[in-house]
């Protein structure tokens, strides 16, 4: 017996090796204390990925962050490019995150938050399009039609947030890596913005067909961004969150249901009603705009901020017909961002489009934002 327990064994392999943190020098007999090393005293340089992080460029296979890095930057001489930025308000990071992914048509999804000590906090941010999609056989949703968003890959883009606080005062420290492997930069595989999503929700709560939206959207838009390949699905998922339609028509006369819905948003926190004058009452101080006229004009939060961000140098005025069976008229005033890229600020819809129409309209828009001069612009009617 003892025979065939000592021949059983391993036989003996020498010593063995032991693992040294790249950083700081420190050995280790085991590999799993090196990791617990390194995501104690080295964060940044580790992720708590549990998956396989595979290469896409030659599909090898890694535990560690640290080590694939070093592999895209010494095998296939990949340049990555990191960067560091100080931010001492949370408004100010989400303002700087949303313009890189922006920038960079991509987007940062959290991987792990962890609290590292007392007073610091650990958010780690990878790429959304890393990592491997795993449909099982009994998933209840359907698979998505374009495919799935993951790439099959570990893309090294990333983001290690920490944030520090003080006697009440919290620092928010960046470190950032930009280059994107693995996967194609494509627009369609974004998630539209909050402000995006607001914008198209106040649409839909005006009654405007989903076609015309999406015809306005492509038109206005470059399909080289995520807002210009809205879809009807996107619709009626903005539908769906932002509970539009859900009480059904609010009166069986047309006029009665649109002025009870223009009263239920000059009731809610943020009105975004400009003007309303339904058919059959006078406007004071408009003798040229007649009882038989309507108008109705809007301007939400979201919209008021880009007129405020981008409206110094240039507006413009957009009107079609045919929104809806009475042929009233919409009127967009739209402004163009760094990239000249057109996003509406206010609507208007109204009997007719005039020199006496828009005069009230731009005073109330002057009114909600003071710094608008409308004296200072040339309006060009596309």
């Amino acid at each position: 017996m003892s025979t065939e327990k000592s021949e059983n064994k391993r036989p003996f392999s020498g010593p063995k090796e032991r693992s040294v943190c790249n950083t700081c020098g420190v050995t280790f007999g085991a590999k799993k204390s090196l990791y617990k090393h390194t995501r104690k005293f080295h964060p940044e340089e580790s992720q708590p990925i549990s998956n396989k992080l595979i290469c896409g460029m030659c599909g090898e296979k890694f535990r560690l962050t640290i080590n694939l890095n070093e592999h895209l930057q010494n095998v296939h001489n990949v340049e990555l490019k990191f960067a560091h930025e100080n931010f001492y308000s949370e408004e100010d990071f989400l303002q700087w995150k949303e313009k890189i992914q922006v920038e960079s048509v991509s987007s940062f999804k959290i991987r792990n938050t962890c609290e590292k000590e007392a007073g610091l906090k650990l958010t780690y941010y990878i790429c959304h399009r890393s990592g491997v999609s795993n449909p099982t056989s009994n998933r209840i949703r359907h698979a998505k039609a374009l495919g799935s968003v993951k790439c099959g890959f570990a893309c090294p883009a990333m983001m290690t947030v920490s944030r520090r606080s003080i006697d009440g005062v919290t620092e928010i420290t960046v470190q950032y890596q930009s280059v994107h492997v693995g996967h194609d930069m494509e627009p369609g595989k974004l998630h539209l913005t909050k402000d995006e999503r607001s914008a198209l929700a106040s649409s839909l709560e005006q009654g405007i067909l989903m076609a015309k939206i999406l015809d306005e959207t492509r038109e206005a838009y470059s399909p080289g961004q995520r807002f210009g390949l809205t879809t009807r699905k996107d619709l009626h998922n903005i539908c769906r969150d932002y509970k539009i339609g859900k009480t059904g028509v609010l009166h069986s006369d047309d006029a009665t249901s649109v002025t009870l819905m223009v009263k239920n948003m000059q009731d809610s926190p943020h009105d975004p009603v400009l003007i309303f004058k339904p058919v059959g009452d006078e406007m004071n101080g408009y003798k040229k705009i007649g009882t038989e006229e309507f108008m109705l004009a809007i301007m939400n939060d979201a919209q008021e901020k880009l007129l405020e961000l981008y409206g110094k140098q240039c507006v413009m005025i957009d009107s079609t017909h045919g929104t809806n069976q009475y042929g009233f008229q919409m009127t967009t005033l739209m402004v163009h961002d760094e990239n000249h890229q057109g996003m509406p600020v206010a609507i208007l819809f109204s009997s007719r489009v005039a020199t006496e129409i828009l005069v009230p309209s731009f005073g109330a828009i002057k009114k909600k934002v003071p710094s608008f001069k409308k004296s200072k612009y040339r309006l060009n009617q596309l």
